[in-house]
């Protein structure tokens, strides 16, 4: 093996780098119609899987496999998903002033939403299953690992935040003016 040869640890870390970026930019893109966000979150995890088991040769032909196959179960899955979280978000906007007691209730319901979204997609893109049957494997996999499950909801939950905060923001100064 060469210093500078094409074998080089440093070329096959880079082409790891460089294939996690295209994936990335095959995900925002064929995110940007709402309808397929699950679709293109199930063909990043099983690619991103394939990749981990060193089975992933071509990342873009391999998302795009994954994304037609893929379809109709995750759209399922995220229309479900989708509809409640709309449903959980006019909950916690509208009933903020409400009582201590139904606050708490929402914001159990909005943590078990988060649960299921951090493991669904990743478990409808690994096993061959019903879409009932995702769901409660997923929230099986979120309680069996809760001290993982708390961490990595509250990482998912950091964009939303910071959204919502930046936009709140902005209407108060906009309302001043």
């Amino acid at each position: 093996m060469k210093k500078f040869g094409i074998d080089n640890p440093f070329f096959g870390f880079m082409e790891r780098v460089g294939d996690i970026l295209i994936l990335n930019v095959l995900f925002v893109i064929t995110s940007i119609p709402i309808l397929t966000i699950g679709m293109s979150l199930s063909a990043m995890y099983r690619v991103t899987l394939r990749m981990v088991r060193r089975e992933c040769s071509y990342v873009a032909k391999e998302y795009f496999r994954a994304f037609r196959e893929e379809w109709r179960k995750s759209t399922a899955i995220w229309m479900i998903l989708l509809v409640s979280g709309i449903l959980l978000f006019f909950d916690v906007t509208v009933g903020k002033d409400m009582w201590n007691i139904l606050n708490a209730a929402v914001g159990a319901l909005v943590f078990i939403w988060g649960m299921l979204f951090t493991y669904v997609f990743a478990v409808q893109a690994r096993f061959e299953n019903t879409v009932k049957n995702i769901f409660k494997n997923s929230m099986y996999m979120a309680i069996r690992h809760f001290p993982f499950t708390v961490i990595m909801v509250v990482l998912n939950a950091i964009p939303a935040v910071c959204f919502f905060s930046e936009a709140s923001l902005w209407r108060l100064r906009h309302q001043s003016t």
